[in-house]
């Protein structure tokens, strides 16, 4: 899978979210897998500056990744967003 932080700039500041690019079979039944191209898996906040937007971000899938890891029985589609997030954070 690849991994993209893509950031708009706006008049109200920056803001930044992390896509997956894909067709694959990792990512069924949680985006429109069908489609070719990239697929939002998150966003942060707006941010002053992009380094902050990064942050922003950053913080965001670790606060999504804290929920998910403390709920017990997980769907396999849950399984793999987690998997999903836990790689996107590399991209850091």
């Amino acid at each position: 899978m690849k991994f993209a932080i893509y950031t708009k700039n706006a008049p109200a500041g920056f803001f930044s979210y992390l896509q997956v690019e894909g067709t694959t079979e990792e990512v069924w039944k949680m985006y429109d897998h069908l489609r070719p191209g990239f697929h939002t898996i998150t966003s942060g906040q707006w941010g002053d500056s992009v380094e902050e937007s990064y942050s922003l971000l950053r913080k965001e899938i670790i606060k999504e990744l804290r929920r998910w890891e403390k709920k017990t029985d997980l769907r396999p589609s849950q399984v793999r967003r987690v998997e999903i997030l836990k790689m996107g954070l590399t991209t850091f």
